[in-house]
């Protein structure tokens, strides 16, 4: 359940720095502190510009700081809130989204954004190793934790290998779909990880600003005959989860 916060402190008086960056130092130290926790909506930038005695733009500076360092996040219409606690999110223990999160109590949901037969371009083809013409799926899913969203997948798969993946549940685990019905385990994956500014487009479904900083993380997974399976984008919100792998040397 979301919170609002009362009055806002003033930030603490340090003429060396710019008052956005004490402004922003003020909320982070509260929110480290946990004076606000997670969820707590915080005054507009117009309310807050009025209680600091400070312009809008610098309230809105103080609030875009917050959000580039993960501490708050803003949806649309509804303001700024303070980040809920990081998820430990654990790469290539599980290729299931869903299944991750339900092992860690969460409420994991999927809506289906597109489904659809594609020629996919070089990269794709030469991931997949399909030849040119070739006839390639694109599902692209909005993942929730909760009423949150916090993941746009992007997933790519041979349509001849895979035929009639659209005609099933997509809301649900592929991974296992494809263990299931087509008899496909993953094996392994290769992972590429980077950091990514969001588009427009892409920051209405995640409900955050545009340009905001975001983790992107793609994956080709392989059966055991080092075959491709398929290949995926990910693109997290920066504010919700820390990624983790684990290495294991011979």
């Amino acid at each position: 359940m979301r919170k609002r916060l009362g009055k806002t402190a003033s930030p603490r008086d340090d003429s060396d720095k710019p008052i956005y960056i004490r402004g922003r130092d003020n909320f982070a130290a509260r929110i480290a502190s946990g004076e606000l926790p997670p969820d707590t909506q915080l005054p507009s930038e117009r309310d807050l510009s009025e209680e600091l005695g400070i312009s809008r733009m610098t309230a809105r500076q103080i609030y875009k700081s917050l959000e580039e360092g993960g501490l708050i996040y803003r949806t649309v219409r509804q303001g700024w809130f303070v980040a809920p606690t990081r998820l430990e999110y654990a790469l290539g223990r599980s290729a299931s989204f869903l299944h991750k999160i339900e092992a860690r109590g969460g409420r994991p949901s999927v809506e289906v954004l597109e489904a659809k037969v594609i020629r996919p371009d070089a990269r794709v083809r030469e991931k997949l190793r399909v030849p040119l013409g070739a006839e390639v799926y694109l599902v692209r899913r909005l993942m929730r934790i909760g009423d949150v969203p916090v993941m746009i997948e992007a997933l790519y798969a041979s349509a001849k290998r895979f035929p009639a993946l659209l005609d099933n549940e997509l809301e649900k685990s592929i991974s296992r779909l494809w263990a299931f019905r087509y008899n496909v385990k993953i094996a392994r994956s290769e992972i590429n990880l980077n950091l990514q500014n969001f588009s427009a487009a892409e920051a209405k479904l995640l409900g955050v600003s545009e340009g905001s900083c975001g983790v992107g993380i793609s994956h080709v997974y392989y059966d055991k005959r080092s075959e491709p399976i398929a290949m995926g984008f990910n693109a997290w919100r920066g504010d919700f989860a820390n990624f983790s792998l684990t290495v294991n040397y011979e």
